[in-house]
């Protein structure tokens, strides 16, 4: 499955989702780190990939079309947020694959 991560997560994390086996793209990477929300989720259509962000504005896009995994695990030091992506990320995958469109991740 294919990823695309909000500015509000950090680049490192691509490579956490890329060890269980995913594609993990960054919007810093792709040079869209000021882009919009309705930016990130054009982009996030044209590479078919789920939008993983902690923002609360992509629920109304999601609502529309697409597929939104909201990170709802506060501010927390990255090792404790990569720590709980490592432990529930097979069961966020898992409600996606079963067709749920948006998959909230609570800490």
């Amino acid at each position: 499955m294919r990823f695309l991560l909000d500015q509000n997560l950090p680049v490192r994390l691509c490579a956490l989702l890329q060890q269980q086996g995913h594609e993990a793209l960054h919007v810093e990477v792709l040079g869209l780190g000021t882009a919009t929300d309705a930016e990130v989720w054009a982009e996030a259509r044209r590479q078919d990939a789920v939008v993983v962000s902690k923002d609360s504005d992509f629920m109304v896009l999601a609502a529309r079309k697409g597929r939104l995994v909201r990170l709802r695990v506060g501010n927390r030091a990255n090792r404790d947020l990569f720590d709980i992506i490592d432990r529930n990320w097979p069961q966020v995958v898992e409600r996606l694959d079963g067709g749920e469109r948006i998959v909230e991740l609570r800490a």
